[in-house]
């Protein structure tokens, strides 16, 4: 992987960095990242590449398997919050019980004896689907129709595997191979369908919040939330916005709860009209008028793509 310094913008192939020093060899700087430098067990941290609420993310090495890998770290000023500590390992759990093609893989979890707590994943090199859509806007229809239809197939594996709930489905959350292939990530907020442990908040994005959720419904937390966040999502990558935009997330979070978005086929004139009512049915107010299930999802936008496919035969 070619890693860029946050400083001169000079790249330079991981497996040809120093690791014991973090520093540029271009320009003599640290990488950016307080980690940078520094060895957890067997990872030695190069650099940050994103920062969340939870923790930093760095690539890391493993010199031994020659292979970098996603190094999460949890940030300093969070290692004596309990609550903190624990959604950490959470998601290092979450990730750990699915193992699917289109979700982020787990490697390694624990802590060093530095008392440093860390979870390894495997590096996607690649780029956000939301930056994706910064930089070009709406995506052709066959290419939103494949990273729809395989997200959900990856979100069907997880329900029937261990009735797993995202809890925060949106285009930052997916990261994109350099094939094209879409993987689902960021499982920070995920939780279990056989999991009691009682819901009393939930840190979900506005622009792709479910309303029941907005009123703080959390006993209604399920696969019907996380459909609905999904079909936000989708109408997004074929518009190239989400159905109920602001910049105002106040006003946002008030559109979810009453206004309806306006159906694809209408807003983009020649569109499928079966994929436009169902994306319509996913972004139902009422959770009962959305599918009933992932299955239904995964197999319904299956065939709209082998259906596309086929008529360019």
């Amino acid at each position: 992987m070619l890693y860029c310094c946050d400083k001169c913008q000079h790249t330079a192939d991981t497996m040809q960095i120093n690791l014991a020093s973090g520093i540029c060899p271009a320009c003599g700087e640290r990488y950016k990242g307080e980690f940078a430098g520094y060895t957890v067990r067997d990872f030695h941290i190069i650099g940050e590449l994103a920062r969340g609420a939870n923790g930093a993310v760095y690539v890391a090495q493993q010199p031994l398997l020659r292979r970098d890998v996603a190094l999460k770290l949890i940030l300093q000023e969070h290692l004596d919050d309990q609550e903190h500590l624990e959604q950490f390992f959470a998601e290092a759990r979450a990730v750990a019980r699915v193992t699917h093609p289109n979700i982020v893989q787990a490697l390694a979890a624990g802590v060093d004896e530095n008392g440093i707590c860390y979870f390894a994943m495997e590096l996607v090199e690649g780029e956000t689907l939301e930056k994706k859509l910064d930089d070009f806007g709406a995506l052709d229809f066959a290419e939103a129709l494949h990273i729809g239809a395989r997200i959900s197939e990856a979100l069907a594996y997880a329900w029937r595997r261990v009735k797993l709930v995202h809890g925060d489905i949106k285009p930052a959350n997916i990261l994109m191979t350099a094939s094209g292939e879409p993987k689902l990530a960021d499982l920070g907020q995920a939780h279990f369908g056989n999991d009691t442990t009682e819901i009393d908040s939930l840190m979900a994005t506005p622009l792709y919040v479910p309303p029941e959720l907005v009123r703080g419904e959390y006993e209604k937390i399920g696969a019907k939330t996380d459909i609905y966040s999904f079909g936000a999502m989708l109408y997004e990558l074929f518009v190239g916005e989400p159905p109920l935009f602001s910049l105002d997330m106040e006003e946002v979070l008030q559109m979810q709860l009453s206004e309806k978005p306006q159906s694809l086929k209408s807003r983009l004139g020649f569109f499928d009209e079966r994929l436009s009512d169902f994306v319509d049915r996913m972004l139902a107010k009422n959770p009962d008028v959305r599918p009933d299930n992932w299955y239904e999802v995964a197999e319904f936008l299956r065939k709209i793509e082998l259906n596309t496919k086929n008529q360019k035969l």
